[in-house]
């Protein structure tokens, strides 16, 4: 089979781990937005071209039917990184870091890796759904404060603890980081 590309593995990384622990496969829309994707189109064009190469099935008349080929594994040289959980976060209050942080391991095609180091946030409730995140969901945070157009950052101030916004909405926030992936309700173990 022919060597896949670093998004491909994501998906087939994604679906497999998502399977493992849920049961079933995820869908397009939960894809896209592990995938930070921001159309279900762009998640079909990727399981189609995954099903043509071989690498997922779908069963018929089923629902959330994807499955990894038998012979189909997710990329063997994606090293797992280490990724430590510091806190929890909630809109409009302090970030509230745990007395002892949590190392989880990431398939490094899973985040966007940098130079700068990276760092995770449990989602504490649902206040940030605009941004459509759900409590149990597991931010994975970029420490920089370069900020490119689009990006969503956490912010803190003392007037609005913590935000998470847009580049064009800073006013008066420090940047605490960018966040570069988010594994939806990925942190329930880690929650208490």
């Amino acid at each position: 089979m022919r060597t896949l590309s670093r998004r491909q593995s994501q998906v087939l990384e994604l679906i497999n781990s998502f399977t493992e622990s849920h049961g079933h496969a995820p869908s397009y829309r939960e894809l896209m937005q592990a995938l930070n994707l921001t159309s279900p189109a762009s998640v079909h064009r990727h399981i189609h071209s995954l099903k043509k190469l071989g690498h997922l099935k779908e069963t018929p008349r089923s629902w959330r039917n994807l499955k990894l080929a038998k012979s189909a594994k997710p990329s063997q040289s994606d090293a797992p990184i280490k990724i430590a959980i510091i806190g929890k976060v909630s809109k409009g209050q302090k970030t509230e870091l745990f007395a002892k942080t949590a190392l989880i391991e990431v398939a490094e095609s899973l985040v966007v890796t940098t130079e700068n180091s990276l760092y995770g946030f449990v989602v504490s409730d649902s206040s940030f759904e605009e941004h459509h995140m759900q409590q149990g969901d597991l931010l994975i945070v970029e420490a920089r404060t370069e900020v490119k157009e689009g990006e969503l950052i956490v912010t803190t101030s003392k007037q609005e603890g913590t935000q998470i916004k847009r580049q064009h909405d800073l006013k008066g926030a420090t940047i605490q980081g960018v966040i570069v992936a988010l594994f939806r309700k990925y942190a329930q173990e880690i929650r208490s």
